[in-house]
This record gives C-alpha cells, sequence and structure tokens, in this order.
C-alpha cells in the first residue's frame, strides 16, 4: 500500500508538458465517468499510459490528473488502430443529448467520443452522424434513441459492432470502398439485423422501430440478416423486411425506386428560404418523406417532413445557406424506397416570398400618345415583360379584355376600338401579380367619307358669301357674286372650287383664277393633304347622286350624302359636292384624293382617303344627268 501511493504521489507531483504536437493526431472529447484518472483513460483509448502526460498538456485546467470530477469533457489522443471499440460524433445538428454511462444526458457536442453502454437521442428536427474508428458511420434521425453495445469478436470472420435502436431511425453507411470489414448487428426490439459489407467494404442499411414495436429493415447497398422468432431471412440490395414485435421476419420485398424530376435542381440559388420542392410520383408509393440537410448524407439535418401524399412541398422558411435535398417513397408496407440522390441548393436570403413578380405591358409599333389616350396601328405589338426577383417567373399570360391570349396573338391584328391589356405572372413558389393595365384605343378602319350635294347655300357655308367668286354681268354692268364657273359642256365636268384642310380656311385657298382656268381644262385627279380635308366641286347641268362601292376596307359599303339640300330626293340643278375626310380612330386624316373615271358615258368619282396609320377608305359615287 505504501510503494502504490508513493507512485501516485509522485505522478501527482509531475507537471505535465507545455504543449504537445498534434500533427496527423486524432483527438475525441471523453466525458469523465466516476473514479476515472487521465492515466486510466489514456490506456483505455491508447492501449498503454504511456502518452497520459500528452493528455494532461492537451487539459491544462486538469490540477490533478487522478482526481478528476465526473462529467468533465477532456480532449483526448485517439489511435483507431489500436483503441478498444470507441465512436466518435462528426455532427450534431439540433438538439442531440449523449449519456455518457453512468452521467446523466447532456447535450452532445461534435467530437464527443461513445464507448460500450453510452446513448445518444435525438429530438424533433435534429440528427446526428456517428463516426467508429473503422470508417462506418451511423446517421441517427430525428426523435431517435440509440445505445453502442459491446462489440462481439467470432472465433472466425469479421469483428462484429453492435447497437440498440431503442426508438426511431438508424441507418449504418459504410461508403468508402476497401474499409476493413466489419459487420453492424443491428437490435431493434425482439429482431436482430446484422449489416454485412459488400466485397468492395460497401454497405448502406436502415433500421427503424415504428411506434408499435415493429422493426424495419431496408437494403440499400451490401446484404442484411435479419432474424426473429428462432427465424431469418436473407435481405439483398434492393429489399426490405419488416418484423412485428415476437413474430418472424416477413418475406423480404422489393423497395420502390428513387423519385426523379426533383425540382429546385442541383446547384439551384434562392433569394428567399421557402422555395417548392417537386419531384414525380413514385408508381406503388403510399406517401413520401422529403428531407433537407447541410450535407448529402443527412446526418445534419435540416427539415424533414413526412406523409406527404402530394409530390411537392413549401417548407417553412429556411435560414440562409447551403443545403442538401433528398426524397423517399414510402411503399405500402411501410418500407422506405431508395432515396434519391441529394441536390444542393443555396438560399441567399433568409426570409419568405410573399410577393408576385412585377413587370410592365407595352407596346412596339406604330403609335402615339394624345390627351392620354394612346392609339395603336392593327399591326402594333404588345410586348410584356414581367421579372421575380425572389423565386423566380414560373409562368405568365397577356389578358386583353380580359379574355387570355396565346403569346403568338400578342402580334395582332387587333380589332377596332377601345381595349384594355395587362399581364399576370406566377412565381415559382405561387405568388400572383399584375402589370397595370394599359388603356389603348386601336385604329383599324379607314377614314370616313363625307358627301354633300347643294347649291349656292354649301357654298357660302364653306366659303362665306364674301369670298363667293365674282362674274361680270354685261347688262347690269357689275360683278356679281356666283358659284359657279363658266359652262364648259353639257356633260357634267366637276371642277374643283376651292380644298381646304383643318387650320387652313377653305376661303384662304380659294384661288378663283385656278378654278376658272381648271373649268376651260377638267383635271381628272384632286389631292389634298393635310387633316381632315375637303373639296369642293361644281358641275353643270343637273345631276342625280347615288352611293356605289367600289373597294372599302373591312367589306363595308359607307358612301354619306345628304339628299334633304338638293332641288329633290338625291338631284340638284348645277350642283355643288362637298366631299371631306374625317377618322374617328386617330382622328387624323393624312391625306385625300378625288379622282374622275367615265365608264358607258357615266362620270364616276373615285374618293380615296387614308389616315395616320396608313387604313384607307375608296369610296364610288356615280351620277347620272337628269333631263333639262
Amino acid at each position: 500500500m505504501l510503494l502504490v501511493f508513493a507512485a501516485a504521489s509522485a505522478l501527482a507531483q509531475s507537471a505535465p508538458p507545455a504543449s504537445v504536437s498534434l500533427d496527423g493526431v486524432i483527438t475525441g472529447w471523453h466525458t469523465v465517468r466516476p473514479g476515472e484518472t487521465l492515466v486510466g483513460i489514456t490506456t483505455r483509448y491508447l492501449g498503454s499510459n504511456e502518452r497520459w502526460k500528452d493528455n494532461w498538456a492537451l487539459n491544462p485546467a486538469i490540477q490533478n490528473p487522478h482526481v478528476i470530477q465526473p462529467g468533465t469533457r477532456l480532449r483526448i489522443i485517439l489511435d483507431f488502430e489500436t483503441a478498444p471499440p470507441v465512436a466518435r460524433l462528426k455532427v450534431v445538428a439540433g438538439k442531440v443529448e449523449a449519456r455518457p454511462v453512468p452521467i446523466p444526458w447532456n447535450q452532445a457536442q461534435v467530437e464527443d467520443l461513445l464507448v460500450e453502454r453510452d446513448g445518444l437521442r435525438t429530438y424533433s428536427q435534429s440528427s446526428t452522424e456517428i463516426e467508429f474508428r473503422d470508417g462506418t458511420n451511423l446517421v441517427l434521425s430525428e426523435e431517435s434513441l440509440v445505445f453502442v453495445r459491446p462489440s462481439q469478436r467470432a472465433p472466425t470472420g469479421p469483428r462484429k459492432r453492435s447497437i440498440e435502436i431503442v426508438e426511431g431511425q438508424a441507418e449504418v453507411q459504410a461508403l468508402v470502398p476497401g474499409a476493413p470489414r466489419t459487420d453492424v448487428e443491428i437490435l431493434i426490439g425482439s429482431a436482430t439485423a446484422t449489416a454485412t459489407r459488400t466485397a468492395d467494404g460497401l454497405a448502406q442499411t436502415r433500421a427503424r422501430k415504428t411506434d408499435d414495436g415493429t422493426a424495419q429493415v431496408m437494403v440499400y447497398e451490401g446484404a442484411s440478416e435479419v432474424a426473429a422468432a428462432g427465424a431469418s431471412v436473407a435481405v439483398a440490395r434492393g429489399m426490405g423486411t419488416a418484423v412485428k414485435k415476437d413474430t418472424p421476419p416477413s418475406p423480404p420485398e422489393e423497395l420502390l425506386a428513387a423519385p426523379r424530376s426533383l425540382e429546385p435542381a442541383a446547384g439551384s440559388e434562392w433569394r428567399y428560404g421557402d422555395p417548392w420542392f417537386s419531384w414525380e410520383p413514385v408508381e406503388g408509393a403510399a406517401s413520401h418523406t422529403l428531407e433537407i440537410c447541410r450535407d448529402p448524407r443527412c446526418g445534419e439535418l435540416a427539415l424533414r417532413t413526412l406523409d406527404l401524399a402530394a409530390p411537392r412541398m413549401r417548407p417553412e422558411p429556411l435560414p440562409a445557406g447551403d443545403y442538401y435535398w433528398r426524397v423517399t417513397a414510402v411503399s405500402l408496407s411501410g418500407l422506405d424506397g431508395f432515396p434519391s440522390e441529394s441536390k444542393p441548393f443555396t438560399v441567399l436570403f433568409t426570409g419568405q416570398d410573399t410577393t408576385g413578380p412585377t413587370g410592365t405591358v407595352t407596346i412596339s409599333g406604330r403609335h402615339f400618345d394624345r390627351d392620354g389616350t394612346t392609339y395603336w396601328a392593327p399591326d402594333a405589338r404588345l410586348e410584356v415583360t414581367m421579372t421575380d426577383e425572389q423565386s423566380g417567373l414560373d409562368s405568365w399570360a397577356a389578358q386583353v379584355d380580359g379574355r387570355q391570349l396565346a403569346e403568338a396573338a400578342l402580334a395582332g391584328p387587333w380589332t377596332n376600338g377601345v381595349h384594355t391589356g395587362k399581364a399576370i405572372g406566377v412565381d415559382r413558389v405561387g405568388n400572383l401579380g399584375e402589370t397595370a393595365a394599359l388603356r389603348y384605343l386601336v385604329d383599324a378602319d379607314g377614314p370616313a367619307i363625307d358627301v354633300r350635294l347643294g347649291g349656292k347655300e354649301l357654298v357660302e357655308e364653306k366659303l362665306g358669301s364674301e369670298a363667293l367668286p365674282k362674274r361680270w354681268d354685261r347688262r347690269k354692268r357689275k360683278w356679281i357674286a356666283t358659284y359657279a364657273p363658266a359652262t364648259v359642256a353639257r356633260k357634267p365636268v366637276w371642277t374643283p372650287l376651292a380644298s381646304a384642310s383643318d387650320g387652313s380656311p377653305i376661303a384662304d385657298t380659294y384661288d378663283r383664277g385656278q378654278a376658272l382656268k381648271t373649268a376651260q381644262r377638267p383635271q381628272s385627279r384632286i389631292d389634298v393633304a393635310g387633316n381632315n380635308p375637303g373639296v369642293l366641286l361644281f358641275a353643270a347641268g343637273k345631276l342625280s347622286l347615288g352611293p356605289r362601292s367600289v373597294s372599302v376596307r373591312h367589306g363595308d359599303s359607307v358612301t354619306l350624302f345628304d339628299p334633304d339640300e338638293a332641288d329633290g330626293p338625291g338631284t340638284v340643278k348645277s350642283p355643288v359636292l362637298w366631299i371631306g375626310a374625317r377618322d374617328a380612330g386617330t382622328g387624323e386624316v393624312v391625306r385625300m384624293t378625288v379622282s374622275t373615271a367615265v365608264e358607258a358615258g357615266e362620270t364616276y368619282l373615285v374618293v380615296e382617303a387614308e389616315d395616320l396609320f396608313g387604313n384607307r377608305r375608296r369610296v364610288g359615287l356615280r351620277f347620272r344627268p337628269l333631263a333639262n
């Protein structure tokens, strides 16, 4: 006893080294149990106590390496080649607790060490990944409870590592080829599943204990032997089995395939945290499970949603950061199918997308604005621009007068009249947005042609009495106002008295000399430019006036005249004809042409008018001379 005490005193009096080199050294965090010393802990993990002072140097707060308060966390040097079975926490996400027996449950931390009989449990939307010294990983999902059991070394064959699932789900993963051959024994209630690796050292088995005590085993890589109630079944890759409490395993069934056509695609970036996740439904699936994680293997769980009937889901907003997501189809028997490949995506800004797309509706092509109204030519094009800075634009549709139009119809042609257009967009999370309405007037008709047949009164109305031409009356020996040029022929010959447009009074443009000269040499064409043009024509003799359509835009047949001003119905002696053009659309006629034509002894007037957009109207007027 005295020798032992003296040795302990010598150890206590020695000082730890000032520092220790950790190049190439693996360390972990050990929770001190009652009665443990630094020498014993070092021996446990390294097989000897030679480096206990190095461990002391890693923990300078320890005053006495032989008397350490239980529950203290120590940083310990590890040697996975010689150490006894040990696991190290690689990932901790959310609320995860560890129980280093007999220390009570406490918050687990990355690099915590677990040895035989230690426990680990996760809470809602939490997970952890455990790394064993042989490279095998154990991913513990949410609301799960697992204990590390004493490992067994068979007389022949690989060593068996043992874990017990008391609640929830754990997945054994050995996905690095060439790792040491170690089988993992999983205890699930009354069932035992032994996950074995392939010849390349690969294994992936998911095991779960349901609320009613049923054990479920699904093999994605390698194989498994499941035993219960004195019976066992071999479960190959891509197969699964269920074991109800105290009953033999069910025959293995094929697992469902991984869902495809996942959106968002790999590498997507989102300016908000709640995008829609969607996938192609898997035939035979009763539901789906969506997992959003910080790593491809979902050791660091961010969100897990079960029992999704529809093949899409929009989560609560995620914090900004990098993520992976995957989805798994669940069969009618409750077994998980193959998980889809984990797709990385990035949330750029924390928050929710609650606003819809924005945009504008504009016009390209011939148009102009006047007095707050936009006038369009029939061939103008409706241009839609819509964007969504957060989730991105999914689709948009244009509406004109409340009716949805195909994109090809935005180029027209448009019908005559007033229209209202706008666009409605949908972003990738379903928010609606619409542009401001654009009200526009389409001018698709040519100008209207006004024709009036009259006499002196019509001339005075258009020219004014002071502007009437004068003729010399030899008998009275004075100038007398008249509207008729000299008679030039018995047949009707139209002669222009005057022409004008808005802003240029007709009296100012009347040229008596030109009218008289024209009467002597009848011209066959009169061109009148300007806005809303008009022309006065005179014909010798007595005529009747009737409408005749030559070619009228859109199939109209419009000739306007007022026979009430004539001496008889549509008849007047020595008539004066007023021909004018006006446009109800743009309100602007840019030119009018009056020309004469003779067929079968009858004289025709052909009136053509064109508006600002090039819409034309062509009307033919027929006249017959009446007997004197």
